[in-house]
């Protein structure tokens, strides 16, 4: 580990908006902000506080983040501050820097060390401010978080084991996966840091308190409490760079800012000379604000309601930038009184973001905020009475402050939930809020006033305050903060405000351009007058080609219900814009704004004018229209559309939308087909013209049927099927596993049918993905097969579900079946086209349907081509019913199919399971459905109610529902027929891979192997050998994991695979794979011999053709030219740590397949052999790993040491046989320590390579490894192939336990050996990549040292050195390296299972006991340490406990292989006696 070293990177941001940090361990040190996506996206909403400069530095391995906004100083200083190794960074101000440290120019910050080394852990005190701050003091091992005395800045932290973050906000923690606590206001919190890792020791932490209040009630006046409230603004106006601004009100606390800023502004010598104010109307007395403002005369001020369009511009501003906080539930915010509020939802924080984004965009970055004053000084009441739920003792202070303090809004309840919502929405723009109410010395001076004085009059001391600033208010009277959207959309006009200097320039401006919005025009509209209309439109007169003016002209005349003219410059902004997709995207951007100012006939208008474009329409223009006029649109569900639009309204949009589906021009068959939907709906809804609506219908809907073309059917599926040939298929769409897919599957497997599930593992892309499923599910099947199809989430099958096939040759033959509901949706229009009946399910529900394959899949196919199946495919179903009467029809009887939705409104309506089935009443029908539909919202209570009833437990508290409740011995018969039939596509790998892996975890390897192999004779995709050689090779192969004991069922497997191995159908790649797999089995079985056999049963198969490559080269060069190269397809960090290492000796790397697309590891032996093939056949080929190598001083004798060897090709070693660790014993014997072949490092002739590879090439078993396949080469080519035996050219990490030593060169070597060339950090997780990794940042930091003699050494990790250690034999150093690791990470399940392993190796069982129950702490549902330790305790004769482990055994995994439930039973008499 490096003790200090620093990657600065500086970044310029735009404006996107006080000061934020992070700080953390989680990501590799070598990474930084433009190499590492997590920890960008970490920092991702925290940085819009710091938007002038983001700088990025690494400290002891720590990242230390910092975004600055810039507020005072004369340089932008960025952060951590660092002297002699203590690193401080912190957010916010501290006004008393200067008295701390000389004034120098640059930020407050500067004073946070001086005051730590002259105060010690406790330095915040002396700290007066508004601060969160982190000290790491390295040197001394601590660590201190301090917030100021109301915890006002945002401070966020979490330590567990061995990793940490510290951050300003929760989301830059949990997105790195951890969740936060904030730190309490008013602490200070301590922490040792280890002395090696520099992480800090939870159980260390100490707190202590800020700021301890004097109580004493003694002043008998205000006067005290008014002066130290002016130098409470005083000293928060020094060295600004910005123009301050104050969210104007009528209330106390926000005139008492307002008034106090700006009489401190016209004090002589202050910095500032002007404020902005900002006011939204709400419940404000308006007379009071107006006289607020000339008190102040502030250089701009606005004054605005806020419409309700722009209420959820906010709103959605909000949820998409804003840091989230939750307000707790007892402040009274939720109904029930105890959930947590979204405290963007609260029209507080809704107004202040529309007050900060106007302050932003006139560039005012200081908020002074009243923010403190209710809490502290009023307690949300007056004279006992409480104004507000959350107050404690409504205002009424007690003689003994010492009975209520501190109270609990004091430092906690609203005023932390408002000090976020402050800072958060602050944050959001950029702008840092400050808070003279909460002013130490201010609160000191108002808890020393007596109670008599208090409680003399509402917030006196306020009172006497804005009285001392003769600043209007209205006494006594509580004004709350409002921003509640008007209900008229009206801009407020009726403030004669002092005009601003900004918009005084604005009536000057009559320059060409677009005029900035933020300098003149918003201030303009926000205090709107009758000329206001006049003035905007001859701004664009003298910019006719600025769109934005066209847009804030429109908003503002749409918002104005005296001006109709906005249509025209919505049209004009449109037309304005260059690009299409621009043009597409604004025009359905305003028809969403024109739409929810219930202008639905110019919406409408917009999107026929997009409609005209040039360029295809893209879908969401179609979306635009559509969702408009569907049935859950608002246009159906808020009564107030309909009254507001008026009658006159909707004949104007009929005429609209009439003349568009008559206009010829339009060709856009999607689109009319989409009107004709619209305007049927507003003249059966709206102008009771029934027979208009259904003319419409057929004319403009069911007409352009043959208008549009069907879209492609191509589409990627994977269907599990889980049965073959029957009376019956089933089946259902569900893109991702959930329970109620179990429940529907397990339901048809009561009944006898088999459901086969279709598009698991693939994208859901709305209502088209299920119809193209289904078809090419359909597709598959017999045409005269009968099929039903039905919805997978909310569907459950009746025990006599088998019963449907009679029912519908019976009584439906030859037709398509929908299921019924009570209601016509989507579109109500629609209804008088459904026959008339009595029966109460008319109405087509397309959740589910039955039929004969061939017509279904007719249906399918012109589906696909409806434009409406983009909204809604009942829409679309509904069309082709009507459409083809004849071909479809409804069980209006609900005989087959049960729709749930509005049961409840059905009169004796009922719905009930039993072992025969359902039975459902719904008036006077009483029957028996054979399927339930729980669609709709109250549906799908009844179908949750009923899927209890089934499977006797309640949905949400039951488990989750995976692929080992799946027929799967039915899946593979059906892989072969469908390999058999030629209907296997490649769109269905994934699913044969997922089913196969799933039957290797029961333990059913033989079945999962047939899966593997009739998936592979249809589709011969070499991942399906990868998949099955993965099972078997490796030192954690699934195989391998297995216990013992379990081994007894596939013991025959070897003899099983064989016989697959020889079926003809696979092909020769297939048999020599499945040797390997044979060989694997032997040895895990522990059958040494038979397993040796085997490999040389493979070894002596080598192909005859290449057999000889061996050949001696002619005319070879004693000074061979080295040429060394990696195949690299991606850029990564690891690839540049190569090159550059490589390049200080003066070699260069040539990087092969850069670009492409790996597809495995024949393509890097092609890459090489291309470019061995390239080179002279005496020349040196160096071939490396790219991701995981470095290169060092050792490569300055390479060619020669090489050539000093016998051997005309060398690879790297390990320390262990990979992947096949049965292969040890074919190995020459030898007391090297890298005895076993590593392929990451080749170096040779370039001729002997060639060959080589060439040879390898032919290799089947190249598809899994490319490791195994130069094993093979080098076991049969001993005499000219070798291996580094004492690591003296090429050192792996792996498994090694030396320590490594870098110095000046860079120059590695291992403890107590010579320089090396070349190092490979071969095995990922804690194994040789991690010690790469340390050891590539010891190189970087030795390179940086001035000192010339500088060494690092670095430890290997202890895990792996452990795992070596073990299987060397050594189990007390194994124990020992394993209990060093758990320093790191106490909670490392595996290292604390291997302990207990080592010491049952050992037979020190009580030792073994305690660390298996350790473990079990720590993941309770380990297998393998609940049965060792079950195994062990019984063995010990506490038989009892013992049996108790191994029953959790098969509960965890009752699918477990072997005889493990026969052993727990034969137990039971042993437990009798156990004493």
């Amino acid at each position: 580990m490096t003790p200090y070293r620093v990657v600065a990177v500086f970044l310029l941001l735009p404006f996107v908006s006080p000061c934020s940090f992070l700080i953390t361990n989680t990501i590799p040190p070598h990474q930084n902000l433009s190499t590492s996506p997590l920890l960008s996206y970490s920092n991702h909403l925290q940085s819009r506080r710091g938007p002038d400069l983001t700088a990025h530095s690494v400290h002891h391995d720590i990242h230390f983040v910092h975004n600055l906004l810039w507020m005072n100083g004369e340089l932008k200083t960025p952060q951590p501050f660092v002297k002699d190794d203590i690193v401080a960074i912190y957010n916010g101000e501290i006004y008393n820097a200067d008295e701390i440290v000389e004034p120098n120019g640059e930020s407050d910050g500067r004073s946070i060390i001086p005051s730590y080394l002259a105060s010690g852990s406790t330095y915040a005190r002396s700290l007066d401010g508004e601060f969160a701050v982190t000290l790491f003091d390295f040197k001394s091992n601590v660590l201190l978080l301090s917030a100021d005395t109301f915890g006002t800045k945002p401070l966020w932290f979490s330590i567990q084991d061995s990793k940490f973050t510290i951050a300003s906000y929760a989301s830059a923690i949990t997105r790195l996966g951890y969740q936060g606590t904030q730190l309490e206001p008013n602490t200070i919190l301590k922490f040792d840091l280890d002395p090696t890792t520099k992480n800090p020791i939870l159980g260390s932490m100490e707190r202590f308190e800020l700021t301890t209040f004097d109580l004493k009630q003694h002043k008998p006046h205000t006067d005290d409490f008014i002066k130290a409230f002016m130098e409470s603004i005083r000293k928060r106006t020094q060295d600004l760079k910005s123009v301050p601004f104050v969210g104007l009100s009528s209330g106390y606390d926000s005139g008492a800012v307002a008034c106090a800023l700006a009489d401190v502004i016209k004090e002589d010598g202050n910095p500032i000379q002007n404020m902005n104010a900002y006011s939204i109307r709400g419940g404000e007395d308006m007379q009071i604000v107006k006289e607020r403002l000339e008190h102040t005369t502030p250089l701009i001020n606005k004054t605005f309601s806020l419409t309700q369009s722009e209420y959820f511009h906010q709103t959605f501003k909000l949820k998409l930038n804003c840091e989230p906080y939750a307000y707790p539930g007892n402040l009274g915010y939720s109904n029930q009184g105890s959930n947590e509020m979204d405290m963007r939802d609260d029209p507080g924080a809704i107004g202040l973001s529309k007050i900060c984004e106007e302050a932003r965009n006139d560039n005012s970055l200081i908020y002074f905020s009243g923010t403190g004053a209710d809490e502290i000084i009023s307690d949300y009441g007056f004279e006992g009475k409480k104004l507000t739920p959350h107050s404690s003792f409504g205002g009424k202070f007690p003689d003994d402050l010492e009975d209520v303090f501190p109270w609990y809004n004091f430092f906690g309840g609203t005023q932390r939930a408002y000090l976020m919502k402050e800072e958060l929405i602050a944050g959001t723009y950029g702008i840092e809020a400050r808070y003279p109410f909460l002013d130490v010395k201010v609160v000191q001076e108002f808890l020393w006033l007596t109670a008599e004085v208090k409680n003399s009059e509402y917030k006196r001391s306020i009172g006497d305050l804005l009285r001392f600033m003769k600043c209007s208010f209205d006494q006594g009277k509580k004004v709350g903060f409002s921003a509640n959207p008007s209900q008229h959309g009206e801009v407020d006009g009726d403030i004669a405000a002092p005009e601003g200097e900004v918009a005084k320039k604005a009536k000057a401006n009559g320059g060409e351009q677009c005029p900035s919005p933020a300098l003149d025009i918003d201030g303009m509209l926000n205090h709107p007058s009758s000329q206001t209309s006049r003035l905007l439109q001859r701004y664009v007169d003298m910019h006719p080609a600025c769109v934005d003016l066209h847009l804030k002209l429109a908003d503002y005349t749409l918002s104005n219900s005296r001006q109709q003219n906005y249509y025209e410059h919505y049209a004009k902004a449109i037309d304005l814009t260059a690009e299409d997709e621009e043009k597409y995207s604004l025009a359905s951007e305003i028809s969403i704004k024109l739409f929810q100012h219930y202008k639905l006939n110019e919406a409408v208008k917009l999107v026929i004018l997009a409609v005209r474009f040039a360029s295809p329409t893209p879908i969401f223009i179609y979306n635009t229209l559509a969702t408009a006029f569907i049935g859950n649109s608002p246009l159906f569900l808020d009564s107030s559309y309909a009254s507001k639009m008026k009658v006159s309204g909707f004949k104007e949009l009929a005429g609209t939308l009439r003349e568009a589906l008559a206009d010829e021009s339009i060709e856009d068959a999607k689109f009319k087909e989409l009107a004709g939907y619209a305007l049927s709906a507003v003249l059966y809804g709206f102008l009771d013209d029934k027979q208009g609506s259904q003319q419409v219908i057929e004319r403009f809907v069911f007409a352009n049927e043959k208008q549009i073309a069907v879209e492609s059917l191509g589409y990627d599926h994977f269907m599990y099927h889980a049965g073959g040939l029957c009376p019956l298929k089933i089946g259902t769409v569900a893109t991702k596993i959930k329970e109620e897919v179990y429940y529907m599957v397990e339901s048809g497997r009561r009944g006898g049918v088999a459901v086969d599930v279709i598009g698991l593992g693939m994208e859901w892309e709305g209502n088209p993905t299920k119809v193209k499923m289904y078809r090419a599910y359909v597709e598959k099947l017999d045409p005269d097969q009968i099929v039903l199809l039905a919805d997978a989430y909310d569907v459950l099958l009746s025990p006599e579900i088998g019963k449907v096939v009679d029912i519908y040759k019976e009584k439906f033959e030859g037709k398509i079946v929908f299921g019924g509901e009570l209601r016509c949706w989507p579109d109500a229009s629609f209804e008088p086209l459904y026959k008339a009946s009595t029966s109460r399910f008319r109405f087509l529900n397309s959740g589910s349907y039955v039929g004969r394959a061939k017509d279904i899949l007719q249906m399918l196919n012109d589906v696909l081509g409806y434009s409406s199946l983009l909204i809604s495919d009942q829409r679309a179903f509904t069309r082709y019913m009507h459409l083809h009467p004849d071909l479809v029809t409804i069980d209006e009887d609900a005989e087959i199919f049960r729709s749930l939705h509005l049961h409840a409104e059905v009169p004796g309506a009922d719905i009930s399971f039993n072992f025969d089935g359902f039975l459902a009443t719904a008036g006077e029908i009483v029957n028996r459905p054979l399927l339930l539909h729980g669609n709709g919202n109250d549906g799908n209570i009844y179908y949750k109610q009923v899927a209890s009833n089934m499977f006797g437990a309640d949905q949400e508290e039951s488990s989750k529902y995976d692929f080992s409740k799946l027929p799967l011995e039915k899946i593979r018969d059906n892989v072969r027929q469908w390999a058999e039939a030629g209907k296997v596509q490649t769109s269905d790998l994934n699913g044969i891979v997922l089913i196969a892996d799933e039957m290797a975890k029961r333990g059913r390897f033989d079945e999962g192997a047939k899966v593997l192999y009739w998936g592979y004779v249809a589709l011969r995709n070499p991942l399906l050998l990868v998949e099955y050689s993965r099972w078997f090779a490796g030192e954690a192969c699934p195989f391998c994991t297995i216990s013992v004991k379990d081994k007894a069922l596939p013991k025959n497997l070897h003899v099983f695979l064989d016989k697959v191995g020889r079926y003809s159908k696979a092909g020769p790649e297939w048999r020599e794979i499945t040797q390997f797999n044979i060989a694997a089995v032997y040895h895990w079985l522990g059958e040494v011999e038979e397993s040796e056999e085997a490999y040389r049963s493979i070894l002596s198969n080598t192909p005859t053709d290449v057999k000889e490559g061996g050949r001696e080269l002619k005319g070879l060069a004693s000074d061979p030219t080295l040429h060394v190269a990696a195949v690299a397809t991606q850029d990564r960090p690891e690839l540049a740590n190569l090159v550059n290492s490589a390049a200080v000796y003066n070699v260069n790397v040539d990087v092969l397949g850069m670009g492409d697309k790996y597809l495995g590891n024949s393509q890097k032996v092609h890459y090489f052999l291309e470019y061995a093939s390239k080179k002279d056949d005496g020349d040196l080929v160096l071939f490396l790993d790219a991701y995981d190598v470095l290169a060092f001083k050792g490569m300055e004798g390479l060619v020669e040491k090489f050539l000093a060897q016998e051997k005309r090709i060398l690879f790297c070693g390990e320390t262990s046989s990979y992947p096949d660790l049965g292969m040890a014993g074919l190995y020459p014997a030898s007391q090297g320590k890298y005895k076993f072949l590593n392929s990451g490092v080749i170096l040779g002739r370039a001729g002997d390579v060639r060959i080589m590879l060439q040879e390898i090439s032919s290799y089947n078993s190249l598809y899994l490894s490319d490791q195994r396949s130069f094993v093979r080469y080098f076991l049969t080519h001993q005499d000219s192939v070798g291996i580094d035996l004492e690591g003296d050219l090429f050192v792996t990490l792996h498994g090694i336990m030396d320590t490594s030593i870098i110095t000046k060169g860079p120059s590695y070597r291992l403890e107590g050996r010579g320089d090396v060339a070349i190092v490979h950090g071969n095995a990922g997780g804690m194994g040789g990549k991690k010690y790469y990794e340390e050891i590539a940042d010891a190189m970087k930091a030795v390179a940086k040292s001035q000192n010339a003699d500088v060494e690092v050494k670095v430890n290997p990790p202890y895990y792996s050195s452990a795992l070596t250690s073990y299987q060397n034999g050594d189990l007390r150093a194994a124990i020992h390296l394993f209990k060093l690791h758990l320093i790191d990470d106490p909670k490392h399940a595996e290292s604390l299972y291997n302990i207990g392993v080592a010491y049952v190796d050992l037979e020190e069982y009580p030792n073994a006991i305690e660390y298996y129950e350790e473990c079990l702490k720590v993941d309770e549902e380990n297998l393998n340490c609940n049965l060792n330790l079950g195994v062990l305790l019984v063995q010990l004769g506490r038989v009892r406990e013992g049996k108790r482990k191994l029953q959790r055994v098969a509960e965890l995994d009752p699918l477990r292989p072997g005889n493990l439930k026969e052993y727990i039973n034969s137990l039971s008499l042993q437990v009798e006696f156990d004493v």
